[in-house]
């Protein structure tokens, strides 16, 4: 059953639909963000580092590639954990607006969705997974960057 709203509600409606726009203006950065990530972070990381060794480096039989292969590793890792960290936070900000919009609908039907505490759940899931691998994906990055300066170190 619909209820009166009072100015406060129609008030505190108008900001909750301001937020809404906000966080779908966040999702489209994250979305337009995605790309220019894996461009700096494989061409940084992978294509950078196979032009530098192949111009200072001869690789020959004797020569112990292992630091260079798991640079190489972690560099592709911390490439995929930035895309599932994309994802992650997509969906938590999916999340975030349906949470919003039952919070207006309740608001003017003065109605409890039960749906609302999965969405909170899911919300909460979402940004821990989007915390830990957006810090999955720095250690693999910082790993990369370190087993091919040891790479480099041990080779010249």
């Amino acid at each position: 059953m619909a209820k009166k709203l009072t100015k406060e509600d129609i008030e505190y409606i108008d900001k909750l639909e301001k937020w809404i726009k906000t966080r779908k203006k966040d999702n489209d950065y994250a979305l337009e963000q995605f790309d220019k990530l894996v461009v700096y972070l494989s061409s940084g990381g992978l294509v950078l580092t196979t032009g530098f060794v192949t111009s200072i480096i001869t690789i020959t039989d004797q020569t112990n590639t292992l630091t260079l292969k798991l640079s190489w590793i972690g560099f592709t890792i911390s490439l995929i954990f930035i895309l599932l960290s994309q994802i992650t936070s997509y969906n938590a900000n999916q999340a975030e607006i349906k949470r919003t919009r039952q919070d207006i609908d309740s608001l003017k039907n003065d109605a409890v969705h039960k749906r609302r505490k999965l969405l909170i759940f899911k919300l909460q899931v979402f940004n821990t997974l989007t915390k830990a691998l957006n810090n999955l994906s720095l250690l693999c990055l910082l790993s990369g960057i370190v087993l091919f300066v040891l790479f480099m170190i041990k080779n010249i």
